[in-house]
């Protein structure tokens, strides 16, 4: 059998591999701006009320590939119909207006 040991990092080796590959925090914050230049909204009479978070994340999925598809919607805690070519959620028999608006 092969010795090994040798091949193993010591404890500095391990732990400047782990400093590198830690995001600094100018990293972490352009990254929760990237996640957040945008949010799903849809009216409720005159008013524009937005999604939960991963609903938020789901309707853009769908709206970058141009689909209509079921998705459950945590803000009605049910599914609803999202047709993101026509901006509109089908919950409930009603058609709501969606937007996506710029932060």
């Amino acid at each position: 059998m092969e010795d090994r040991s040798s091949s193993k990092p010591t404890q500095t080796e391990s732990s400047k591999s782990t400093e590198s590959t830690k995001p600094t925090e100018s990293t972490e914050s352009t990254e929760t701006t990237k996640k957040m230049s945008y949010e799903w909204v849809y009216a409720s009479g005159a008013v524009w009320v937005p999604f939960d978070l991963q609903s938020q994340s789901n309707i853009e999925d769908v709206w970058k590939r141009a689909e209509a598809t079921w998705i459950y919607v945590g803000s009605f805690r049910d599914k609803a119909y999202v047709n993101a070519p026509e901006l509109y959620v089908h919950y409930l028999g009603n058609d709501l207006p969606i937007a996506r608006r710029c932060l």
